[in-house]
């Protein structure tokens, strides 16, 4: 589950950024926001998948960077309806 949110938050960064070059300014500065909030829950993943391997990862660490990424793909997903 985690993997996979890691991997659709990766490819979401990659296509939000190609599709969102012609947005205002305020749209912008908005959608870059939520690129470095997406980009920081992409880490906290990849920190706890990497630490659920190691068998060091407790439940709470990873709840939460599940609750950020789905967040953060939810986020940045508006910026493709539009």
């Amino acid at each position: 589950m985690m993997s996979n949110l890691n991997d659709e938050l990766k490819d979401l960064i990659k296509s939000t950024k190609v599709k969102t070059v012609a947005l205002s300014s305020s749209a912008r500065a908005e959608f870059n926001e939520a690129v470095v909030r997406a980009k920081d829950a992409q880490n906290k993943a990849t920190q706890v998948l990497k630490a659920v391997k190691a068998g060091e990862a407790s439940d709470p660490d990873l709840n939460k960077s599940v609750k950020q990424a789905r967040q953060a793909i939810k986020n940045l997903s508006k910026f493709l309806k539009n």
